[in-house]
């Protein structure tokens, strides 16, 4: 049950992303922060297998090219996802063991990094910091 108010928050983002995909800058930008401090306040009840099953990709999400806060919620999730995986390498080393050949690639941004599932799961277990300077930085703890 805990994974159901993560998954709602996303899908309920795309969702209204559908609904309303011509809004203003302004608007989009202030739905997806409320989107990601929503997932900011749940993330930590949701376990690390299903954090990275909650990765956006290509693969997971039918929107190949996300516009309005949706654009956002994708890449600022991705990263806050990653920077919550980051915090768990000791305590569920083996579940990431376990994505090391997953290639799911991640969508980062139209010019984002190329990263896969496995390649942030190699980075995380090696030890190497992850890189977030996104919208989500500018969220209060």
């Amino acid at each position: 049950m805990k994974i159901t108010t993560a998954a709602m928050i996303l899908s309920l983002s795309a969702l209204l992303v559908s609904i309303c995909p011509a809004d203003d800058k302004e608007r989009q930008l202030s739905r997806a922060e409320r989107t990601l401090k929503k997932l900011k306040a749940h993330i930590t009840t949701v376990s690390t297998q299903t954090l990275l099953q909650m990765l956006y990709s290509d693969v997971n999400s039918d929107i190949v090219n996300p516009a309005g806060s949706m654009y956002y919620v994708m890449r600022d999730g991705n990263d806050l996802i990653k920077k919550e995986l980051s915090r768990r390498v000791d305590k569920d080393k083996a579940v990431l063991e376990k994505h090391l050949k997953d290639k799911r690639v991640l969508f980062t941004g139209y010019n984002g990094p190329h990263q896969t599932v496995g390649q942030i799961c190699s980075t995380l277990l090696n030890g190497e910091p992850t890189k977030t300077t996104r919208l989500m930085d500018l969220i209060s703890e």
